[in-house]
């Protein structure tokens, strides 16, 4: 695999993450922490994983998702349409650690980071919208 389709995958892992659920970045792949008899302390002192790892790594994707998308025409589509599902396991991913004020804070950062796309393609529709109405106006009108 190349790195876009790591990029991909780690956004589609991103986009799965329910409430409760937490993510595990050893690799170069993140992947949803799995129920064990093992309890989930032990397995993250082990991978010597953290939450702060955690949101270290997701900020590294979704700005380089950002970043690609920018750059590349061709995919930029499936990069908006990843980074799109990618917000929906983040809002879970938020709630899960609602508890911590500073990790809620990061993540809200992310899902800014990841709205600013939203917001651009709103306002080019409505653009359009705005200019289809003008144009409808004109005929309207006898010159």
């Amino acid at each position: 695999m190349n790195a876009d389709d790591e990029l991909v995958v780690n956004l589609i892992v991103i986009s799965k993450v329910q409430i409760n659920t937490k993510l595990y970045t050893s690799g170069i792949y993140l992947n949803l922490e799995q129920p064990s008899y093992v309890p989930e302390s032990v397995r993250r002192w082990i991978r010597q994983d953290s939450r702060d790892e955690t949101i270290k790594k997701i900020n590294r994707i979704v700005t380089r998702a950002l970043e690609e998308l920018q750059r590349d025409n061709i995919n930029n589509i499936s990069y908006k349409h990843h980074l799109l599902e990618a917000k929906k396991g983040l809002l879970n991913l938020r709630e899960t650690y609602s508890n911590c004020i500073q990790t809620v804070a990061r993540i809200d950062t992310l899902i800014s980071k990841i709205s600013t796309i939203e917001s651009t393609e709103d306002t080019y529709n409505t653009a359009i919208e705005d200019n289809r109405f003008a144009f409808k106006t004109m005929e309207d009108v006898d010159v």
